[in-house]
């Protein structure tokens, strides 16, 4: 049981960077492809303890997007409908030359199975 702040907050992005895995497995699953990427968006993308967790129990690159994201998409959608940029992927090379964007490979990724393994024991456990 974690008993100080620290260990509080290392349990919350452990346990966030398993369900991100877990629901990446699903959507494999149901789609039946193969996602080598994940894309951050909102305050997650803040996190880099968050951002690496979830490359290391994924196994998958973490790419961070800014902050704004979801503010961005919408003025380029706007400048789109008033003919100021041409399309959508001149709107993303606008913002992506504009933005900072983060990567993070995975890393001690069979720590990470290990670690999801006894995740996923404790869910099924209490039926999540």
């Amino acid at each position: 049981m974690p008993k100080t702040t620290g260990e509080v907050v290392r349990c919350i992005n452990e346990s966030l960077a398993m369900k991100y895995r877990m629901v990446t497995e699903r959507l494999s699953e149901c789609t039946t492809k193969d996602y080598t990427c994940i894309h951050i968006i909102s305050g997650g993308a803040n996190s880099k303890m968050l951002c690496q967790m979830m490359a290391n129990t994924t196994n998958k690159k973490v790419v961070a997007c800014p902050a704004e994201a979801t503010a961005l998409g919408n003025v380029a959608a706007q400048l789109i409908a008033s003919g100021q940029i041409k399309s959508i992927a001149d709107a993303r090379m606008a913002i992506k030359s504009s933005c900072e964007i983060e990567e993070y490979l995975p890393c001690d990724t069979n720590k990470w199975d290990d670690a999801y393994q006894r995740f996923c024991s404790i869910i099924l456990e209490r039926g999540e």
